[in-house]
């Protein structure tokens, strides 16, 4: 077996990787060059394959640095099966022509440039249409289901936890009376992510290709980057602040959406707002030990406890902060109307002579 490495190698983008073996060529991935202009170049450069002479694709998940010169792929004669997870299939039928649709917007606005130089026009990439028509070559599979490419070649597609129908590839390969497991992971995701289940545990391997984007640094455990989020978004709303959230639109922006939608939830919900007060009140917990626990920020939990925080008045009766605050302005408002009452009775009412 011979794997050769054409993306993704020293840098993130442009996932490739061409295998040899059992008398087949076949794909893992074939991916956009995404970044710098002139690594954006390489989407136009030759395949460093003959697209007609590669037997299969395996596919790890939808994002477009795995999955965005599949239409290239197909426009140059590559016409077998893509096996992908369902959910793959389902998310590139929507982001591969829309990957399409943003080539030719970008194609028209380089070639006005290039015109006003004097230069020839370039064709995009690919169109929205010609992406569409590669996903009829598309083979939905599922997890945890061994796929018999033929007699010598067997796959397994198991959650990568990064995002939906993203795939670890198992890859049993039998050479010269001899099995060889090969393991893909795709990107990896981390355990206890929302919305997705943990990565799959392999076991075993013979050979593993494994990315490694993160691989120099540790990562901030997800409740506490969930909560240095809500921090931020609470305080500038606090502030009557606007917040901009820059996201890849398949995969962050649900977690995003998840965590904020988290705050929706908590901020709406008045008994949880009470029970947080009459926490803090009881003596049990500070105001730092309850904003880490249920990811609220500083702010806006004292706000709350302005307007929550209980009051017993001298007959007994129990009284919010909020409702203090509101008596105390109605108060106000009828010492006003008195003061007017006052001033009207005094104008309108009759006085004698000797007054």
């Amino acid at each position: 077996m011979k794997i050769t490495f054409l993306g993704a190698t020293r840098t993130v983008t442009g996932s490739n990787f061409l295998v040899e073996a059992a008398g087949k060529k076949f794909l893992v991935d074939c991916g956009m060059w995404q970044g710098k202009k002139e690594m954006e170049e390489e989407n136009f450069n030759e395949f460093d394959f003959d697209p007609k002479q590669i037997d299969f694709m395996l596919l790890t998940h939808a994002h477009i640095d795995h999955s965005g010169r599949i239409p290239k792929l197909y426009n140059e004669g590559f016409r077998n099966k893509i096996y992908a997870h369902k959910a793959t299939c389902d998310l590139c039928s929507l982001m591969l022509p829309d990957s399409g649709h943003i080539q030719e917007m970008e194609s028209e606005w380089k070639n006005r440039k290039r015109k006003r130089r004097g230069e020839p026009e370039r064709p995009p990439l690919y169109t929205a249409e010609e992406a569409a028509r590669c996903l009829e070559i598309f083979e939905a599979v599922n997890y945890d289901e061994i796929i018999e490419i033929d007699e010598n070649i067997h796959v397994r597609f198991n959650d990568a936890g990064h995002m939906l129908g993203s795939s670890i590839i198992e890859l049993w390969v039998k050479e010269d009376g001899k099995e060889v497991k090969t393991v893909f992971t795709g990107d990896l995701g981390n355990n206890d992510i929302p919305l997705l289940d943990s990565p799959t545990m392999i076991e075993d391997a013979d050979y593993l290709v494994m990315e490694s984007t993160y691989g120099s640094r540790l990562h901030v455990r997800n409740d506490e980057k969930a909560k240095i989020f809500l921090d931020v978004v609470s305080e500038t709303l606090d502030k009557q602040g606007t917040v901009v959230i820059p996201s890849f639109a398949v995969g962050r922006t649900q977690e995003i959406l998840y965590e904020l939608n988290k705050i929706k939830e908590n901020t709406d919900d008045e008994d949880f707002k009470r029970t947080l007060v009459n926490l803090y009140q009881a003596g049990g917990k500070t105001q730092a030990a309850l904003c880490q626990e249920y990811g609220i920020a500083p702010m806006t939990l004292s706000r709350w406890i302005k307007q929550y925080s209980i009051v017993t008045t001298d007959d007994g009766e129990v009284l919010t902060a909020k409702q203090v605050k509101e008596l105390q302005k109605r108060n106000a408002q009828l010492e006003e109307e008195l003061l007017i009452l006052k001033k009207a009775i005094a104008i309108f009412t009759p006085h004698s002579n000797n007054d």
